[in-house]
Order: C-alpha cells, then structure tokens, then sequence
C-alpha cells in the first residue's frame, strides 16, 4: 500500500503541474464548471469526465470532505485513534471547513485524497457498467460494524457506543469468544433521523452495486457486546436482551453482588496457576484485601490493562516466564465472575457465559442453583 500511494502521488504530481495549471485546463475549466447545490453548501467541483462529475459532487459534502480531512489528520499526528488528535478529536463543520479550505497550506494534500477516491468511484463504475452491459450482477459486501478510529465515528460518535466493543460469544470452537473491536451501534440514536447514516451507505453502494451482502446480518437485531476494555469474547453480553434485576435476584435469597460479580481470587487459585512464582505475581497484580483472597490492582483490573501491564514487565526482564501463558492465566482469574453487573444500571445483571464452569461458581453454596436457574430457563 505504501509503494502504490508513493507512485500515486507522483502521478498526481505530475498531473497537477502539467495539467492543472496548464492554459487548455483552465480553459477547460471556465467553459466546463459545475454547480451542484448540497444543502446549505454549494459545492464547486471540476474533473475530466463530466457524466461522473456530477455524482461525484453529490458525494462531496457527505463524506468526502470529511474523509480527506481525517486521512490528513491521520498521517500528521502519526495515528487513526481521533481520540489523539488534540483540538481535532471533536469533529465540527467549521473545523473542517478550515481543514479543506483552499487557502490551507496543506491544500495540496486535501486534493490528492480527493484524487485517489475520485479515480476510484471513476474505475468502479466502468467496472459495474461493464458488467452491467453483459448482464453480470455485482454484489457487494457490507461488513456490520466500522472500525472504532474511523471517520465515521469521528464524525458521528454519537451513533455509536463508543465504549464497548462487538464479538460473538463463547462457542465449541473458541471458549473465550471472539473480540471483533468495532463499537456497538446507539440504535436509539439512529432512530432519530430514521437510520440516515445506514440509508447514506446503502446509496452510496447502490452507484455501484446491484445486490449487497450483510457481513453479520443478525447484528441489526442482536449483537454479542463488550467492554471496551476487554481483548476476548467471554465477558459480555447480548444487546437488547433483558438483565435480571437485583430486586429479583434477592428475591432468589442471592444477595452478595460483589462477591458474585467482581473475579473471585483465593491463594490456592494463585498457587494452581503460578506455582513457586505466585508471591511475586500477586506482588505485582493483586491486592490482598482478606486473608487469602485477593483483588486486582487498579492499574491491571481489565484484561488490556493485564496486557499492557504484563508486557512493560516483560520488557523489562522483570519476570522471565512465558508471557502468553501469563496472560491466559491472568485472563482466566479476571474472568472468574459469576454475574456481570451492568455498567449503565448498577442494579441490573447478566450472567457470565458459562459461568457454571468457573471456580467462582463452584465455590459458592447451595444457593448457587438459585443463582444458575433463572440463567438456564
């Protein structure tokens, strides 16, 4: 990919001196120029082929202006996560009026993104034209979800729930689930403007496409959800579904929520995992808050902050052992919950995937089929 935007920006090198500035061009430009009203925005846009021109236009106020912008953004501060940007991490209209404007020194930069999506809405309508003409469908794939540092929610992060992620759940093939990484999306946020974002990308689609396929189609109707800060699948939940309240779970004689939602960790589990090396784990992640029982430290309390934490002391030669089995024993202790509390509703739970299988589970006394039953009906 680096070595084709080199040679791409070396084309449109050459084509901006010899074409864009050439006395033909201008003239071309004066006689050919067209106008197309956006909304509030008139947008004036001139390329080669006129009969692509005007639905190029169309696009521009929509997402390809915003999409040049965050391309710039992204290579000049070095990373795609928008939350990095400084002044750039809130998305306005004036911001990026300022950002393309043609007075910008960077002006440059702006239309070469142009340039590149221009070429490429021009090659892949040829291509569905032609296909058209011998009587070809073109089908085009729709993944569900959108990456968490994109510019769609950089520019709409209102609908989407940017602290959680999307996987699938715990299965023969993998216990732990899958973590896919994208947000969730704020449905009821959508609903306001009858799905524009989702009709906006349908559109745009059907320029080129006869038919689509929906990567995940269940998605648009229940979707396995995490936290954000989770790296596997195991501790989440469907989104909709219906929590059991606390009201209820009392009502079943289950009363010690933190007992059952926070990982339940006794010196003999640390002992099982880590053998001699168990003190100086604990040393390093646990917090002994009861004789023989054991919590997180807040720096490591989630599966990416075991991660980040185990792999700086890694680095630092500060323990020698095989980092990835670490992490698994790790991720096992953190995930040894029973329920999960709902982090929009304190007194509202789901059950852990498999949750009968944990030691946190077994532990429990005869009580714990109350706690099961409600989950297994």
């Amino acid at each position: 990919m680096t070595t084709k935007l080199s040679i791409a920006k070396k084309i449109f090198d050459l084509e901006k001196d010899s074409v864009l500035n050439s006395d033909s061009f201008k003239n071309f430009l004066s006689k050919n120029e067209v106008r197309v009203e956006t909304g509030k925005f008139t947008c004036f846009f001139i390329f080669l082929e006129l009969h692509a021109v005007y639905l190029f236009c169309c696009m521009i106020q929509e997402w390809l202006k915003p999409y040049a912008a965050f391309c710039f953004l992204r290579d000049f501060f070095e990373t795609s996560d928008h939350s990095q940007w400084g002044t750039f991490s809130q998305f306005s209209k004036a911001k990026l009026e300022k950002l393309v404007s043609e007075n910008s020194f960077h002006y440059d930069i702006i239309c070469f993104h142009y340039y590149i999506q221009y070429h490429l809405h021009l090659q892949l309508s040829e291509a569905a034209e032609y296909a058209k003409e011998k009587r070809v469908v073109l089908k085009g794939d729709l993944p569900i979800g959108v990456d968490k540092n994109s510019v769609d929610t950089w520019v709409y992060p209102n609908l989407f729930r940017m602290n959680t992620s999307t996987g699938a759940p715990p299965d023969y093939f993998d216990k732990n689930g899958q973590n896919w990484g994208f947000p969730t999306y704020n449905w009821e946020e959508m609903s306001k403007d009858n799905y524009a974002w989702w009709r906006a990308r349908l559109s745009q689609m059907a320029n080129y496409f006869t038919a689509y396929r929906i990567d995940h189609i269940l998605g648009f109707f229940r979707i396995w959800e995490l936290p954000a800060h989770a790296m596997t699948g195991l501790v989440g939940k469907f989104r909709p579904s219906i929590p059991l309240s606390q009201e209820e779970l009392e009502k079943e004689g289950i009363w010690d929520f933190d007992r059952l939602s926070k990982p339940y960790i006794r010196q003999e589990f640390l002992q099982e995992k880590f053998g001699p090396l168990w003190t100086v784990i604990a040393s390093y992640f646990m917090n002994e808050f009861q004789k023989n029982h054991y919590e997180f430290k807040d720096d490591c309390n989630t599966e990416k902050k075991i991660a980040a934490k185990l792999k700086s002391l890694v680095e630092k030669k500060l323990l020698l052992e095989n980092e990835d089995k670490l992490r698994r024993d790790l991720f096992d202790l953190v995930q040894n919950i029973v329920l999960i509390r709902d982090p929009e509703d304190a007194k509202s739970f789901y059950p852990r995937f498999n949750q009968e299988d944990t030691s946190s589970f077994k532990d429990l006394d005869e009580n714990r089929y109350f706690i099961s039953r409600p989950f297994m009906q």
